[in-house]
């Protein structure tokens, strides 16, 4: 039997809550903030999505590095370019004074790493 829509879009969903919000980053979520996306981007060593709207401290980009860590990087891209082509809001988890995401491309002053992201109703 073939899943209607809705089903087929909460599985979605919620596959990609689940998918995205297991371990990006080991320490502790510090920070959150829901982003709408205007677009997502994927490169040689980090994906990102940027926010039509910055976070607290000019934080527009949130990222995640593929180097060590592809799987991660392949759900956080999921997450992000599901958002995008659905219409739907992010919400991402970070630790604001972390800057450490420079090593992969991610600048100080605008983007910050993402240790978990939901897609939102």
């Amino acid at each position: 039997m073939r899943a209607s829509r809705p089903s087929f879009f909460r599985c979605l969903v919620f596959s990609c809550f689940i998918a995205a919000s297991v371990g990006f980053v080991s320490d502790a979520f510090g920070a959150v903030y829901t982003c709408v996306p205007r677009y997502v981007g994927a490169f040689f060593n980090r994906v990102h999505v940027l926010c039509t709207a910055p976070a607290a401290g000019g934080i527009s980009y949130f990222a995640v590095c593929t180097e060590g860590n592809s799987a991660a990087a392949s759900r956080a891209l999921s997450a992000f370019t599901t958002a995008k082509v659905t219409g739907k809001s992010l919400q991402v988890y970070y630790t604001s004074a972390d800057t450490s995401g420079t090593a992969c491309g991610c600048l100080a002053s605008d983007c910050r790493l993402a240790s978990g992201v939901e897609v939102l109703q």
